[in-house]
Order: C-alpha cells, then structure tokens, then sequence
C-alpha cells in the first residue's frame, strides 16, 4: 500500500474543505482507498492530506493531474503542495 501525503496553506479552510468534500469521484476515480484530512494546531489554514493507493501509478496519476491541479486552485489552495508518497514497511 502506498501513503501519499500533501501539505500545503489554503485562503479559507471552510470554503477549502467544501470543495474538498465534492471531490469524492475525483478521489474514487483515481482510486483513493482512504483519505483524512489534518490542520496544523497553531493555523487551520495550514492542512495535511493522508491518502491511501494500492499503487504507486495511482498515486502519481492523480497528483500530476490537471484536474487536480485545476481544483485545488479553485478551492483556495495558496501555491504548490508539498507531496510525498510512502510505502509502509512494518506496523506494531
């Protein structure tokens, strides 16, 4: 399983996370096992993405995207995201 995070600043979080909750078939098209979303304690405008693939392809089809791209603009997103993809290797 591969682990895609994504940080970036966003304008207005409410107006943000609206969007962000009409993306569904985005996500579900670029199959997009789980996803939750985190706000820095000191900044709700500062958020962090968590979404889970099965595959790496995925994961990098759906962040290079255009229509990704296009709707984080749409929705507030301040600049590029900083993105990084893992692969779990161990769990306790």
């Amino acid at each position: 399983m591969i682990t895609g995070f994504l940080r970036f600043k966003v304008k207005d979080y409410e107006d943000w996370k609206r969007a962000y909750d009409l993306g569904a078939e985005l996500r579900e098209r670029y199959h997009v096992r789980s996803s939750s979303v985190y706000r820095t304690a000191k900044d709700a405008n500062q958020v962090t993405v968590l979404q889970e693939f099965d595959d790496l392809e995925s994961a990098l089809a759906l962040s290079n995207s255009d229509e990704l791209r296009s709707k984080m603009a749409e929705s507030g997103v301040m600049g590029p995201p900083d993105v990084w993809f893992t692969e779990q290797v161990e769990q306790r």
